[in-house]
């Protein structure tokens, strides 16, 4: 590595671990990491763009994706499940209204050449009726055993039904569209934490180790492997810091004055209810959810 390399690499990992500190809400330029935003000029503007070694980078996302499959097989009682959001905790049927407003080619920044009309195709056209719509809640890590209650991002997806307009060409194997369906995949964050697909898939699978390990010292390895994977991408751990993981509760000195004079109040009816002989039933009950929330 020459002398130009090394101050390149030092500064860039000097940038991304104060921006991992500040959180997403300080980040105003893409992930260093993304190939995208590194000297990338696009060849065709309104066409896809190819990055060099793309086909060989979507290939091992697929073996990736597969291999995660296989170490969920255990917590998932042996099926073959999903890599990501394997796990619904509901499907319903609803409506979806779609309004479009008469300044949309001003509020997406057209340029004001643009003619609304040209903008009326599938969704984007007029229509008195709302649209069904299956919806569908889940968990982000595929494995279906995992508890609801830990840390994880949660999906949403919707396929809307009766949508007019053509659609992309089926795959060579596996993927088959629906006619007259339009899909829409959400999380409940306003970004993904991987900067990148390849650093998603990475961050499933460090996810699925985790899922899957039995045992301290397996479990032990599949920790330093997550550790090591959110040192080479430090926005992935100060998204989960800032935006996933739940925010601690903070005791104020008010809070803890108003908690002691509440304690105090139940221990008087208790006396009370133990001199008279009697049972004070609703200071018992104060005292059971009292036990129940700490």
């Amino acid at each position: 590595m020459n002398e130009e390399n090394f101050w390149d690499r030092l500064t860039g990992t000097i940038a991304s671990i104060s921006e991992a500190v500040d959180g997403p809400s300080g980040w105003t330029r893409p992930d260093r990491s993304n190939r995208w935003s590194r000297r990338f000029v696009p060849e065709r503007v309104g066409e896809e763009n190819v990055l060099p070694g793309e086909e060989e980078d979507t290939r091992k996302m697929a073996e990736d994706i597969q291999a995660i499959q296989r170490k969920l097989l255990a917590s998932n009682r042996g099926v073959f499940e999903r890599a990501f959001h394997a796990k619904p905790h509901a499907c319903v049927k609803g409506k979806l209204f779609v309004h479009v407003p008469d300044d949309m080619v001003s509020r997406a920044r057209l340029p004001s050449t643009t003619e609304r009309a040209s903008l009326a195709i599938g969704l984007l056209k007029p229509r008195d009726v709302p649209y069904d719509v299956w919806v569908r809640w889940s968990n982000g890590v595929g494995g279906k055993e995992r508890p609801d209650g830990e840390v994880d991002v949660r999906g949403l997806a919707f396929k809307v039904l009766g949508v007019d307009g053509a659609r992309l060409p089926d795959g060579p194997r596996f993927f088959r569209q629906e006619a007259g369906t339009q899909d829409f995949l959400l999380t409940n964050g306003s970004t993904t934490p991987a900067p990148t697909s390849e650093a998603f898939a990475a961050f499933g699978t460090a996810q699925a180790n985790l899922a899957s390990a039995n045992g301290v010292l397996e479990r032990g390895g599949a920790l330093k492997d997550f550790f090591k994977y959110l040192v080479r991408n430090p926005r992935v751990g100060s998204t989960l810091v800032h935006r996933v993981l739940p925010k601690p509760r903070r005791t104020t000195a008010s809070s803890r004055s108003a908690s002691f004079r509440w304690c105090l109040r139940a221990r008087r009816r208790c006396e009370r209810a133990s001199a008279t002989g009697g049972q004070d039933a609703r200071a018992d009950r104060h005292l059971a959810r009292r036990r129940q929330r700490s």
